[in-house]
């Protein structure tokens, strides 16, 4: 039985200031603050996120960890 994954479009990264949210993880609010490329397993894209709350915290995700939520906090992106 072969698996079938989801592809990703790697052609359109998310955009740093994009507000995401990381599955599985109970962050609700990040923010993508820099594309580290495809160094993950098997060429995954890595991103560098800023999970919005004190203290901050930076951490790295794969891209198909996040999810792109609205942003409603009317704060200006981090690299502002």
């Amino acid at each position: 039985m072969e698996l079938k994954r989801k592809r990703l479009n790697r052609d359109e990264p998310y955009p740093v200031g994009t507000r995401v949210k990381i599955g599985y993880s109970g962050f609700e609010n990040a923010e993508v603050v820099e594309d580290r490329g495809f160094l993950g397993p098997g060429g995954a894209r890595v991103y560098r996120v800023m999970v919005v709350r004190k203290p901050r915290l930076y951490i790295e995700v794969l891209e198909e960890q996040l999810e792109a939520i609205e942003d409603t906090s009317g704060l200006p992106p981090a690299g502002m």
